[in-house]
């Protein structure tokens, strides 16, 4: 994304073993800056950006594959200042989306079940500077989820969910869409066959 607001792609890059995110500020014609790095708690694996329409303010959240939390990094000028904060979600959590909504932040994570791994989705809606209310689908989705996405609708304010299932040797792929915020209604299957090997 454009992190520098110069309307060039800027570069952010996860360090799962340094457990840092990587800037790269791009300078044109194929040049970036030497990278800067910013500490994060442990095993970050993927980046999303966020921009708000109303300021330049920059905000990237950060999955991590060790911990059981998205980082929200606010962007500062100087990458070195920037200042995060820890969301706790379920294990395994990756950011699907993310969008701002009169100015807070909504993301979508997609995360496992403790109990028997299929996969989960939640939205972590802002309601303070560090404060985050989570609205999860647990109870309105099949429970034995094997992927799962969900992309931006038609509708600014709502979104489509695409989920495949596995029940009894045959994986069926559905699809679901919201009005606004989580209320997803009514999931249409589009096509299953059979599969034996999840």
């Amino acid at each position: 994304g454009d992190f520098a607001g110069s309307g060039k792609f800027d570069i952010a890059v996860a360090n799962s073993e340094s457990s840092t995110l990587s800037v790269l500020t791009n300078r044109g014609r194929g040049r970036f800056d030497g990278q800067i790095a910013i500490t994060l708690p442990e095993n970050p694996t993927s980046v999303v950006m966020v921009q708000s329409t109303l300021s330049s303010n920059k905000t990237l959240l950060v999955s991590h594959s060790g911990d059981d939390k998205v980082t929200m990094v606010a962007l500062a000028e100087d990458p070195r200042q920037s200042q995060s904060l820890s969301v706790p979600t379920g294990a395994e959590p990756f950011v699907l989306s993310a969008n701002l909504k009169d100015n807070r932040l909504q993301f979508f994570v997609r995360h496992r079940s403790t109990k028997d791994r299929s996969y989960l989705l939640s939205s972590f809606e802002q309601i303070s500077a560090t404060q985050f209310v989570e609205q999860s689908l647990r109870t309105t989705l099949p429970t034995r989820i094997i992927a799962i996405n969900v992309y931006a609708g038609q509708n600014p304010r709502g979104s489509e969910l695409f989920f495949a299932t596995n029940d009894q040797g045959r994986t069926t792929i559905s699809s679901a869409t919201s009005e606004s915020g989580m209320e997803f209604k009514s999931p249409k299957p589009w096509v299953s066959f059979a599969d034996s090997t999840v």
